[in-house]
């Protein structure tokens, strides 16, 4: 029997061991492709993500150099875009400074909202691992809190 199939006049068993390898050579060839596909996909999204904070920042420095405020409906895509990208750690750090005191949990619904596109499987285990290695936050009780700015 060759690694590519079994020899001719095999026994039945063979017939059947060999074409369970070729579907599994199928199925690994299947998986190679996909994953190749997501890493591809992952670069396209990261590439939006860096050209979607710049343009978010970009408005804001064109806003702020014409003294204007963002219109209330912008608040949205304005935060989306500051995400956009961040890391826990930063994300965090925004919502603390724009909405105040927070939870974890609290954080995982406001981030969430905001479009931020968590990394793992465990969203909170994130967070808390973020917020505990941010210098710019602190724990307060049960609320994690901006540091003042030095």
């Amino acid at each position: 029997m060759s690694a590519a199939s079994p020899a001719a006049g095999a026994s039945p068993r063979a017939m059947e061991i060999g074409g369970m390898f070729a579907e599994l050579r199928e199925r690994a060839e299947r998986h190679a492709a996909a994953a190749a596909e997501a890493e591809r996909l992952e670069r396209v999204v990261a590439h939006g993500e860096r050209r979607l904070a710049a343009a978010g920042e970009h408005l804001l420095a064109v806003l702020e150099a014409e003294g204007m405020e963002a219109p209330a409906g912008w608040r949205d895509a304005l935060l989306r875009a500051r995400m956009a990208g961040a890391s826990a750690g930063e994300a965090c750090a925004i919502l603390l400074e724009e909405h105040g005191p927070a939870t974890a949990a609290g954080l995982k619904t406001m981030l969430e909202r905001a479009g931020f596109r968590f990394r793992g499987a465990a969203p909170l285990r994130e967070i808390h691992a973020a917020l505990i290695r941010n210098s710019r936050v602190r724990r307060d009780g049960g609320l994690w809190v901006r540091r003042a700015a030095e």
